[in-house]
């Protein structure tokens, strides 16, 4: 089981890398373009019927206050309800919220396996009381296999139902979409079987022989053992694809869609602008001329080419 064993870590390794990486990504990305689209919910006392500090004469040269918990609270339906796609695609809201549900257990399962697994490692005598080895501890874990796993696996086969019955989505329902689908299903289906064959104290074990550098005391059934290699390698692949939404909606919604800080003169946003006029765009569109030589300035200065009308700024 030894090759089983760095498997996971290099797994683990390129999953943590890679979100990170990625993360790093999106928050140098160059400076979004205002949406101006309200209600703002961290706009404090003016969210509920989509206001905004423009409101305030001389608003620029006041403190503009911030509602944490508005923006908490939408988050937080955003994450556990769905509440987006609730409002925006009802049709896609029930399969959706089920599939996310069961993976957020999933992921509470692999986070209470790795804990038990490391509290093993670290302390064997302690194994009977707080680890896998201990009766309410087990259980609990086999709930969230399994509640989980037949979470996840009824929502992603009813998003694949609706991206295929569904005329007009499954004109954008791409390759990615349906094999990213049948992934979580394969996953899912593999920890219900893993459940229902009593196999769920064998991922303890083997969290417990790979945390404590001891692969020799990783043996686990041939079903727990594909179950480890499927989420294996479904660890290394989420961070390439756009499941990566899970950290990339922070930037969408904080850095986008509410993004409100108002560009004044010595400000960050004043000095990322000046930096981003600079750069050297390379369009294909001929009519805007970003052969990749001319900055942003020299092209909003210049005549459009082929428009005799236009005129310098």
């Amino acid at each position: 089981m030894s090759l089983l064993v760095a498997f996971a870590w290099i797994a683990l390794a390129v999953f943590v890398v890679a979100s990170l990486v990625r993360t790093w990504r999106l928050a140098k990305a160059p400076l979004h373009i205002r949406w101006e689209l309200y209600p703002v919910p961290h706009e404090a006392g003016r969210a509920h019927y989509g206001g905004s500090y423009f409101e305030e004469v001389d608003w620029w040269t006041k403190k503009r206050p911030h509602d944490n918990v508005g923006m908490i609270k939408y988050m937080l339906q955003e994450i556990f309800l769905q509440k987006g796609v609730h409002e925006n695609n009802k049709a896609l809201w029930l399969s959706t919220l089920v599939m996310h549900t069961g993976l957020y257990l999933l992921t509470a399962a692999v986070a209470l396996v790795l804990f038990f697994g490391l509290v093993g490692a670290a302390a064997p005598a302690m194994m009977g009381a707080v680890s896998m080895g201990g009766t309410a501890a087990r259980w609990l874990l086999t709930l969230l296999l399994g509640l989980g796993g037949l979470l996840s696996l009824a929502g992603a086969v009813g998003l694949l139902v609706r991206r295929s019955v569904d005329r007009g989505m499954a004109l954008f329902t791409t390759f990615e979409h349906r094999f990213n689908l049948l992934l979580i299903c394969a996953l899912s289906a593999l920890g219900l079987a893993v459940v229902l064959t009593r196999s769920v104290a064998e991922l303890h074990q083997f969290a417990a022989a790979m945390l404590a550098g001891n692969p020799g005391r990783a043996v686990v059934s041939p079903l727990a053992a594909a179950y480890l290699v499927l989420g294996g390698l479904f660890a290394l692949y989420l961070p390439f694809t756009h499941m990566i939404h899970f950290m990339a909606k922070y930037f969408a919604y904080h850095d986008v869609r509410w993004g409100d800080t108002p560009n004044v003169r010595g400000s960050k946003i004043e000095s990322q602008i000046k930096a981003q006029l600079g750069y050297k765009p390379t369009w294909a569109a001929a009519h805007v001329g970003a052969d990749g030589q001319k900055t942003w300035v020299d092209l909003a200065v210049s005549k459009v080419p082929g428009n005799d009308e236009a005129t310098d700024a």
